[in-house]
């Protein structure tokens, strides 16, 4: 039975703050002799892999350990109310939580007016934020009191436009729960298969002709708005216009310029605006471009005065070291690319990340080592890419790493492995239906670089990569930059 390592994961999650906050919070909690919760705390704090046998031998002689999962869920649940407590008044989005809770808790104690002072100071808030739940849930409560204190003047007086509010945030949110919908599964498919063009397609023109993205009215709120576009910038990436989907990406970018104060209150969403237009500017060569925005999203991510979770710093802070690597990995600076991405490591190391952002780091740090020709450390992620859990994830940039796995390998002459590693890359293509695109040709020019570097014929050698150079920018799903790059070094 494989063990659970949840709270180990959830311990190797925490910041230094957040830990010393923890150690504070449970010796003021926990109950007399119950110090053994902060005993297991540091126990699988200093682990480097999460080790069960070693708890149950470190702690042999203590009570506890004969219902360690009893003690396990417990110190998970402490460690949560900490930082519930840690965030209440740091974390916009706990924040908010924590104001549903007093109302809710000044309710039941019969504290009415106090609770319609918090009703009144967070209903701007809810609008400003674009909270939909939370408006119906102030104005729930806000209706409850009042029948409660018999405040039917009031009920009266209010009736009418609280109805027409009501309806207005019900309709405001359905609309932006059809765009999430839509948004959801486009963006599944693109982080499933990445830009490789196959079966998909059909269900990328359907939505395309779905009328709640035919006209920019039909998004209610402004969130719906840079949803609407997000859509249209990813369908475009994926049907290869790559002309429109980087003008999708300008246009959310403006839209946030255009409204200011929706980059304090929905700081996230213009960091994904900012996202989206970097890797368009990627995909289009614009790297001056590239490292404008990042340097956009890092002083964002610096603003302290905008509502930005930890969680949420962490990831953009990420994305911003992977658009570095990725930039400096295509111009060449290759040294570059590989401080970010020890800057990446170190973030990866700390936190779970998400697998698709994890195979782009392996892949365009290997492109780093490979363009210095550490091929050893190239290798290194290459393998862990191709024989990690990333089955779904960004096929295109897995098959990316076949390709690069079969230049490291031609480059240190290991002709006799080629043959299985281009099989490898061939069977790929087929198992993961790289249909629209004849893959074939590639294959062929590779088959024919082995055969006559093998042979040592140096001219037909160079007729091949010639080959390969005039055909590489045929094959969208293909990163052609290290093809490229690889194919000069062996012009002649």
């Amino acid at each position: 039975m494989k063990q659970s390592n949840e709270l180990f994961l959830l311990i190797k999650s925490m910041t230094r703050n957040e830990k010393g906050y923890f150690k504070k919070f449970a010796s003021v909690n926990s109950k007399k002799g119950e110090g053994n919760y902060l005993r297991l705390f540091d126990c699988i704090d200093e682990m480097e892999e999460y080790d069960e046998k070693l708890i149950k031998k470190k702690f042999a002689k203590e009570k506890f350990i004969a219902q360690l999962n009893v003690t396990k869920l417990y110190l998970q649940r402490m460690i949560i109310k900490s930082l519930r407590n840690y965030y209440s008044e740091n974390d916009p989005d706990i924040e908010r939580l924590s104001a549903m809770i007093e109302i809710t808790l000044l309710i039941k104690k019969q504290m009415y007016d106090s609770a319609l002072r918090i009703i009144e100071k967070m209903k701007p808030i809810a609008i400003e934020y674009e909270t939909h739940i939370n408006s119906l849930f102030l104005s729930q409560v806000e209706y409850q009191i009042y029948l409660r204190k018999g405040m039917y003047k009031e009920i009266l007086e209010t009736g009418a436009d609280r109805l027409a509010n009501e309806k207005k945030v019900l309709r405001e949110y359905e609309n932006l729960c059809e765009f999430r919908n839509v948004q959801g599964r486009i963006m599944s498919y693109t982080q499933m298969e990445g830009h490789k063009q196959n079966e998909s397609l059909q269900e990328i023109n359907r939505t395309l002709e779905l009328p709640l993205l035919k006209d920019e009215k039909n998004s209610l709120s402004f969130k719906a708005l840079t949803h609407r576009l997000e859509i249209l910038n990813k369908c475009y990436l994926k049907l290869g216009e790559r002309e429109k989907a980087l003008d999708t990406a300008r246009n959310m970018r403006a839209a946030f310029k255009n409204n200011p104060e929706r980059i304090k209150t929905l700081p996230y969403n213009y960091f994904v605006a900012l996202n989206s237009l970097a890797n368009r500017c990627l995909a289009s060569g614009m790297h001056q471009e590239v490292l404008e925005y990042s340097q956009d999203m890092i002083d964002l991510v610096n603003d302290k005065t905008v509502a930005l979770s930890d969680s949420q710093r962490f990831e953009m802070s990420a994305q911003v070291y992977e658009k570095r690597c990725i930039v400096y990995g295509r111009t060449g600076e290759y040294e570059k690319g590989i401080e970010y991405s020890k800057l990446s490591k170190q973030l990866i190391d700390t936190r779970p990340m998400r697998s698709e952002f994890t195979v782009t780091y392996l892949y365009f740090t290997s492109v780093c080592y490979f363009g210095m020709r550490d091929y050893n450390s190239a290798l290194n992620f290459i393998n862990e890419a191709i024989n990690g859990p990333y089955a779904d994830i960004r096929k295109d940039i897995i098959f990316c790493m076949h390709m690069l796995n079969i230049m490291v390998h031609f480059d240190l002459g290991n002709y006799s492995l080629l043959k299985r590693l281009i099989t490898m890359a061939r069977n790929y293509v087929l198992k993961h239906k790289f249909t629209t695109l004849d893959t074939e040709d590639l294959f062929k020019g590779i088959n024919d670089m082995v055969k006559h570097a093998s042979d040592g014929n140096t001219a037909l050698l160079h007729g091949a990569t010639q080959y390969l150079q005039a055909i590489a920018p045929n094959f969208d799903f293909l990163d052609i930059d290290p093809l490229l790059m690889w194919l000069s070094r062996h012009e002649r």
